[in-house]
């Protein structure tokens, strides 16, 4: 009878800790409305409170059954087990807190990509200044004591605590209407609830569609139009698609990608990139040119290999290098890589310089301004010592606008800057002046180190054979589509995919282009124009020749969690699971009746093509 009792006073005791726990990750749950804010319409702010209830407390329980309940069921009468509870719900919280943080930023949830560049960046990849770790220090220290205490006000109001069945009952009415509200929504497409559907955590909301369509809800065949198939990589990596015809030419140029992290297109003017700016009236200048994606991984990808960044996992698998980087090596190419952040983190090493002996992966340096110092020094050294009576491939990738990094001592032209960098404090209503300014900065200090890059090829008279090229692989947004999103990776608005493009071509004319280019183009023309393949493009790569007038009225993106169709006037986002939505360029949804099917159609058999069949 005592050891009954035991137990029963322990799963009451248990049982109320949980919803302690619950009520403190409900509260910091509310940061998820941080994206884009709560609907404006009833139903779906009913759907953001229940699904928020309703999820948070299945999950609270949930995790506390498995990480819990088992020490209790072993030692119900000892201190330990619940000591242990303590810790781990206070370190849950925590994580919460990492992902609300983490999502704000990114509109996606920690997953093992976070982890590892966390773990194996170097602090190259994500880096955070020290005014930021301190509050970060500081804000987890008060959320850790802050379950505790939840927790041990729990035990002391213990015989005072009524009506657990009506909050069971409540908890779980608001988790059946919500993946109820949710499968419906989700059959006739209604967005105020739909667009909410990634925002929690390990939230996989309910879909019934085949119920719906029994009810008479929706059609069938108006699911099928919402709805496209990804391709994955189950078949193989059919890459290139035929061998490679490449005789080398007679007269091989050099070739050298200068590529910025993070470099927006509007920053290639007089005041912020004054040295490239002055290049770039002798070259020619693509002033709508496109990365495949608002990420890096992505968008390097979509620069070496021509082909869109759902082919990522499959160029991993088979460690296929980059047809041009093939190429370039049948043609004995000097090949002199340097990148200031790491080659590994993501896995360009596995990838497009999977065939390269000896790769340098890393360069060694505090900060993200020190490594891009170094490669550029190091870069100068290799070009002294290079074997003159071979062609040389460059390639220079810079990452202190990426991190916003400028060397101690630096002017720093642009003011108000912002002097500690932290991410924390960003938020809708944000003022971006000096986070901008911060930027500019960074990249007036990169360009200023690519004065010091070609004044070093003009000084050895290399212009005359080398082709330069000088590029980004992404964007960067300053909440400028009022919609609180800030860097990238978040969505596929011009702020985070338009990015400069400047050719320096011996015997190509400068001047500038106003037609819709990408990434894709890049491999294209080199390919053909540079090592004299002559296998159709379409072989390798889906875009065409730049100096061939491209005509694109859409371009092929993708990023981590999602692909899109981009358009001028709209773009049509296609997220993990194939469901379509479609933006007006300021990223506000538009009608189904905007989708651009017959371009869809296309895309996807662009997504496929490099698949075995």
């Amino acid at each position: 009878m005592i050891k009954r009792q035991q137990y029963t006073d322990t799963f009451r005791w248990f049982s109320w800790i949980i919803f302690g726990q619950l009520l403190l990750s409900m509260l910091l749950g509310f940061r998820y409305s941080g994206d884009t804010g709560l609907p404006d319409n009833i139903i779906g702010q009913y759907y953001f409170f229940s699904s928020l209830l309703g999820h948070f407390s299945s999950l609270v329980l949930l995790l506390n059954l498995i990480l819990g309940l088992p020490f209790l069921l072993i030692a119900p009468s000892r201190r330990w087990p619940r000591y242990w509870i303590y810790i781990y719900n206070a370190l849950l919280q925590v994580t919460l807190l990492a992902d609300t943080f983490v999502y704000q930023q990114y509109r996606f949830h920690i997953n093992g990509a976070v982890i590892d560049l966390l773990l194996h960046g170097e602090g190259q990849v994500i880096s955070f200044g020290h005014s930021m770790m301190l509050q970060i220090g500081a804000i987890v220290a008060c959320l850790i004591c802050g379950s505790i205490a939840i927790s041990l006000i729990i035990q002391k109001l213990l015989p005072k605590l009524r009506y657990g069945k009506t909050i069971t009952s409540i908890c779980t009415i608001a988790l059946l209407s919500a993946h109820g509200l949710y499968a419906w929504a989700s059959a006739v497409n209604y967005f105020p609830v739909t667009q909410q559907q990634a925002r929690f955590p390990l939230y996989f909301p309910l879909t019934a569609n085949k119920l719906m369509v029994k009810l008479g809800i929706v059609t069938a065949q108006e699911l099928k139009s919402r709805k496209v198939q990804i391709s994955n990589d189950k078949g193989g990596f059919d890459y290139p698609l035929h061998p490679l015809q490449c005789p080398a030419p007679e007269k091989q140029p050099n070739i050298l990608l200068v590529v910025v992290d993070t470099l927006r297109a509007d920053m290639l003017n007089q005041t912020v990139m004054p040295n490239l700016y002055d290049f770039s009236k002798q070259s020619r200048v693509f002033n709508d040119h496109h990365s495949g994606s608002n990420s890096t991984r992505a968008g390097i990808f979509s620069l070496f290999y021509g082909i869109p960044p759902n082919y990522w996992f499959a160029a991993l698998a088979s460690q296929k290098p980059s047809a041009f980087i093939s190429v370039l090596q049948q043609q004995q190419y000097q090949l002199g890589i340097f990148a200031s952040a790491v080659l590994t983190e993501p896995a360009f090493d596995k990838t497009v310089f999977a065939s390269v002996q000896n790769l340098r992966v890393r360069t060694d340096g505090t900060t993200a301004a020190d490594r891009d110092i170094k490669i550029t020094d190091e870069w100068q050294a290799w070009i002294s010592k290079r074997n003159r009576q071979q062609p040389f491939f460059g390639f220079l990738f810079y990452d202190a606008a990426h991190s916003y990094s400028t060397p101690a001592g630096y002017s720093n032209p642009f003011q108000p800057d912002w002097k500690n960098v932290n991410q924390m404090e960003l938020g809708p209503d944000f003022d971006k002046t000096p986070y901008l300014n911060r930027y500019r900065n960074s990249v007036h200090f990169v360009d200023e180190l690519l004065k010091k890059v070609l004044d070093n090829l003009t000084a050895k008279q290399l212009l005359k054979n080398t082709i330069v090229i000088v590029t980004a692989d992404h964007g960067e947004e300053f909440n400028d589509n009022g919609l609180n999103y800030w860097g990238h990776n978040g969505n596929f608005t011009t702020t985070q995919t338009h990015v400069p493009l400047v050719i320096h071509w011996p015997g190509k004319a400068a001047g500038e282009d106003q037609e819709m280019t990408s990434h894709y183009d890049i491999t294209s023309t080199l390919m053909s124009d540079a090592l004299g393949c002559t296998n159709p493009s379409t072989d390798y790569s889906i875009g065409n020749n730049l100096y061939n007038k491209p005509t694109h009225n859409w371009i092929v993106m993708g990023s981590y969690g999602e692909n899109a169709l981009y358009q001028k006037d709209r773009i049509t986002v296609v997220d993990n699971e194939g469901r379509l939505s479609v933006r007006s360029p300021n990223y506000r949804q538009l009608p189904d009746s905007e989708l651009p099917r017959t371009n869809l159609v296309s895309m996807l058999e662009l997504m496929r093509k490099y698949f075995h069949h």
